[in-house]
């Protein structure tokens, strides 16, 4: 460890040269021998003006330390130095078992999502371990143990979908793959978002693997809208969160069937709180032109409410042809 950070050498054996360096201490401080002085007359007068130059016998000290350490860096970077390395703790007595969900929620980091799962793909092939690898977005699973390349084409094709993460089907189709022999290693790459009954761990531990690696994100994006009322003041908006670290502040903006923003509102989070609401204010009139409200800046399934013929608030005229409803119009039928 140097400063809190890790590092190996990528080829260690070259550090075998650092038994050298005594050997390179003792050749640095070798100097060719002195030239033998024959004395040439004529030069004797020149020789008695000239300045005479000396040439010490052997290296300064600190010139002969940094020669040294000159060459124990250059044998230190040929030993090709690598900080933090990642450990492949892969386990090889089966295939890789990959279960990545690809819901709403991993839109916002789909990228180091793809990252992860291509690392691991990286290390099974390095293993020389086969590769399984189901979506839980999907609804039809191939959880047939393949290729790396054929696991990389697969996670290249893959997209988030607008939907919650399905994971029954997709470890009931890991445990069919590997009814027979269990995988090395089971990894999953989480949205973080747990639902149903919440046993997908232990259906994971089912499936009899070596090894089960779990990769999850911060889930800080992960917010939805869960509600939405057309009350007498405005639209009433309702957000639900993953993560209630400190209080946050949400835009939402109503749009029309063109998908032009026509109002706007805020849903306020309070520290703590997993579920806040929100109200767009606008006259009735205009929330009828309502088709969906959305969290601005937000690019999920999630932070998206369409709206219906439902939400939708309408005049209503009675007309009566009796002249006494306007005369008396609290005692007649009519009202």
């Amino acid at each position: 460890m140097i400063g809190g950070l890790s590092f190996i050498f990528a080829n260690p054996a070259i550090l075998a040269a650092l038994v050298a360096l005594p050997v390179i201490w003792w050749l640095l401080r070798m100097t060719p021998p002195r030239p033998a002085a024959e004395i040439f007359p004529p030069l004797r007068i020149l020789a008695s003006v000239m300045k005479r130059e000396e040439t010490p016998s052997k290296s300064p000290w600190w010139l002969t330390l940094l020669r040294m350490l000159m060459a124990a860096a250059v044998i230190f970077a040929i030993a090709d130095p690598v900080f933090n390395p990642r450990s492949n703790t892969l386990a090889t007595s089966g295939p890789l078992a990959l279960l990545i969900d690809n819901s709403w929620a991993t839109a916002p980091d789909w990228e180091r999502r793809v990252e992860a799962a291509s690392a691991l793909i990286d290390d099974a092939e390095a293993k020389d371990v086969a590769i399984s690898i189901v979506f839980t977005g999907e609804r039809q699973h191939d959880a047939t143990p393949g290729s790396a390349s054929t696991a990389r084409n697969r996670l290249a094709a893959a997209r988030p979908e607008p939907l919650p993460a399905d994971r029954g089907s997709a470890i009931a189709a890991l445990q069919a793959a590997f009814e027979d022999a269990p995988p090395g290693t089971v990894a999953f790459i989480t949205d973080g978002i747990e639902g149903g009954d919440g046993k997908t761990m232990e259906a994971l531990a089912g499936i009899g693997a070596a090894g089960l690696k779990v990769i999850e994100a911060d889930g800080s994006e992960a917010v939805a809208l869960t509600a939405t009322s057309n009350e007498s003041g405005g639209m009433s908006v309702t957000a639900s969160r993953l993560k209630t670290d400190g209080g946050r502040s949400l835009p939402i903006v109503a749009f029309d069937t063109r998908g032009r923003a026509i109002a706007s509102g805020a849903i306020d989070f309070a520290p703590g709180a997993a579920t806040a609401k929100g109200m767009i204010e606008a006259p009735f009139e205009l929330r009828n032109d309502f088709a969906r409200i959305g969290i601005e800046g937000a690019a999920t399934a999630g932070a998206q409410h369409l709206l219906d013929d439902g939400f939708r608030r309408r005049r209503v005229a009675l007309l009566s042809g009796e002249a006494r409803d306007l005369s008396q119009p609290l005692l007649s039928p009519l009202y």
